[in-house]
C-alpha cells in the first residue's frame, strides 16, 4: 500500500468558482476542502477494516513471476574469511587481557596509609568561666533570664 499522504489519489479538477452574493460578501458558497478522503476516516471505521482485513483478508490472484535469477559473484565472503577472524580473535583476547591486567596491578598499587597518631590537649576551662564584677552583681549568680 503507498502512503497516501505523501503520495495522494489524483483529485478531480475543481469547479470554477461560483460569484459571490452581495448580502453576505464573505461567504463562498464552494470552499476549497483539503482534506483526502481515504486519509481522513473515523478512527473505529480504521478499526474495523483493520480488523476486517486481519480475519478475512482478501483474496488475490497467484503471483505471476516474469523474472528469472540471473548468477552473480558473491560479495560477502571474498576469501580473507579465515583472516579476518584471526585478527579479530587476537585483537579482542589482547583487549580483555589488557583489562584484566590493569585491574590486577591497579589492585596492588594500592597502598595502606600511615597510622597517625594525634594527642590532644585539653585546655584550662577556668579561662571560660564566668566571672562577676562586684559593682554590678553582689549577689551570687541565679540561672534563669529576665524579660
Amino acid at each position: 500500500m503507498v502512503n497516501q499522504v505523501t503520495s495522494p489519489r489524483p483529485q478531480p479538477p475543481v469547479p470554477p468558482k461560483k460569484e459571490i452574493s452581495v448580502a453576505r460578501p464573505h461567504v463562498v458558497s464552494d470552499a476549497p476542502r483539503f482534506t483526502i478522503p481515504d486519509v481522513h476516516e473515523s478512527m473505529l471505521r480504521s478499526l474495523y477494516e483493520n480488523i476486517k482485513g486481519l480475519l478475512f483478508p482478501e483474496k488475490l490472484p497467484p503471483l505471476r513471476l516474469t523474472s528469472k535469477p540471473v548468477a552473480v559473484r558473491e560479495i560477502w565472503t571474498r576469501g580473507n574469511r579465515k583472516r579476518s577472524t584471526t585478527v579479530s580473535v587476537v585483537l579482542h583476547s589482547l583487549t580483555i587481557a589488557g583489562l584484566i591486567a590493569v585491574s590486577i596491578i591497579g589492585a596492588r598499587k594500592v597502598m595502606e596509609k600511615p597510622h597517625e597518631n594525634v594527642t590532644l590537649i585539653v585546655p584550662p576551662l577556668s579561662n571560660y568561666e564566668p566571672t562577676l564584677q562586684p559593682k554590678i552583681a553582689p549577689k551570687q549568680l541565679a540561672g534563669g533570664g529576665g524579660g
